[in-house]
């Protein structure tokens, strides 16, 4: 991936948390681009009802600088020292890597884009949105292709070598992550096979989608 297309830790945080107050807020080009990370990720076989897919993106934290500028943590009063920005720094991102599960799903026409289980994104399959551009902020499109490349990239890996994939999961994704989640036999995958690939999605993401079923969305 090109260096000008690098996103780190922090930015993605903040067009996560921008993202969940309108998820069907989408216009022609966004629309475009869910549909082929859609395509990427299809390699995948679902599970449940709901097809279900899911992966784990290891991402860096970059430098300080990445996180944000210390003279506007002093101007908002969160801090006063330089080091006391670094310590908020440490404490938010401890570590050089963060790892998210981005996760998609489908009923009926709709498609569903997760990142953590937070909802980021809602598009219908049959309906193309108006071609005016809807956010501002062109940070949401370059994440888009960011994102587009990084799933493009893991299950070229699937593809290439689960066992590798595995073993690298099972050194490197941190405990908590793991924790608690279910796993699935081999044959969770139409192309792909592998364990930590097929691990279950969490409770509250499963209550979401009885929500969308029960209200008729």
């Amino acid at each position: 991936m090109h260096k000008a297309m690098e996103i780190f830790a922090p930015q993605i945080d903040n067009i996560i948390e921008h993202l969940q107050s309108n998820p069907e807020l989408v216009d022609l080009e966004i629309y475009n681009k869910l549909k082929a990370i859609n395509k990427e990720i299809c390699c995948i076989k679902p599970k449940e009802d709901d097809d279900i897919r899911e992966l784990w993106l290891e991402v860096s934290r970059g430098t300080i600088k990445n996180f944000g500028k210390f003279e506007e943590y002093k101007k908002e009063e969160l801090v006063e020292t330089y080091e006391q920005f670094e310590r908020l720094w440490i404490d938010y991102y401890p570590d050089e890597k963060k790892w998210y599960e981005f996760t998609t799903s489908k009923y009926q026409e709709k498609l569903f884009f997760f990142f953590d289980s937070k909802l980021i994104f809602s598009i219908n399959e049959t309906e193309e949105p108006e071609k005016e551009k809807k956010y501002i902020d062109k940070d949401i499109y370059k994440f888009l292709t960011w994102l587009f490349y990084r799933v493009k990239k893991e299950t070229g890996k699937l593809k290439q070598n689960v066992e590798t994939y595995n073993r690298y999961l099972e050194k490197n994704l941190s405990y908590h992550k793991r924790f608690g989640r279910i796993k699935r036999n081999e044959k969770d995958l139409e192309h792909i096979h592998g364990k930590y690939a097929q691990e279950a999605i969490q409770p509250i993401f499963l209550c979401m989608l009885i929500i969308w079923k029960i209200s008729g969305v």
